[in-house]
């Protein structure tokens, strides 16, 4: 995320800076991830500030388990179900504006996606849902019809790690989403609205 100094009592504000920056949340590319990733990645000042999965809050956050061992290679992973919420509690030093940037594993679900609500301070802080889509890849070789058309392949799901940028997935913006930051002690929370998600990082 990115933060700056801000007037009046607000401790967060969401802004949108002119960024030539792709629409990472509609990655589908699988990701090998060693260590902790960020979970902030700072804009303007060097400072980022990275949540690791072993650092979520356990008493604000519900339905939320830790698998220390989402991928089979150690890499831990906070786990909410479709009616839960995971919550970190976290210190900036300077106030500036901030990406929020998610690494998390595509592990099996119901659906092609996983939608949650972004909460900062406990206020909402994207007035829209955010999707986090699955990874899928075709199954056998190319087919074609009569006409030369290629056939669409079977597709299998990938269990696999992704890393995105928090954008706006109705494409009504095409930058990712900055937010402003007060000095001092703040909380994120995200709230589950669509199938389970596993989440590396933020």
């Amino acid at each position: 995320m990115s933060w700056k100094n801000m007037s009046g009592n607000d401790s967060v504000k969401r802004k949108h800076r002119k960024r030539n920056l792709v629409l990472s949340v509609l990655l589908t590319v699988c990701l090998t991830i060693t260590g902790d990733m960020p979970l902030l990645a700072a804009g303007s000042q060097p400072e980022d500030i990275v949540l690791p999965a072993e650092a979520y809050d356990r008493e604000q956050s519900l339905e939320t388990t830790l698998d220390e061992d989402i991928d089979g290679k150690g890499t831990a992973a906070v786990v909410t179900e479709e009616d839960g919420r995971v919550a970190w509690k976290f210190s900036v030093e300077t106030a500036d504006a901030y990406y929020i940037k998610v690494a998390y594993y595509t592990a099996s679900g119901k659906s092609q996606q996983m939608e949650r609500r972004l909460l900062i301070d406990g206020e909402e802080a994207v007035g829209t849902t955010l999707s986090f889509r699955r990874s899928y890849s075709g199954i056998g070789e190319d087919q074609y019809d009569l006409q030369g058309n290629q056939i669409r392949k079977e597709e299998k799901e990938n269990e696999c790690w992704q890393e995105v940028y928090l954008t706006d997935t109705n494409g009504y913006q095409e930058e990712a989403y900055t937010f402003e930051l007060t000095a001092g002690e703040h909380t994120l929370v995200f709230d589950s609205l669509l199938d389970r998600m596993a989440i590396g990082s933020v």
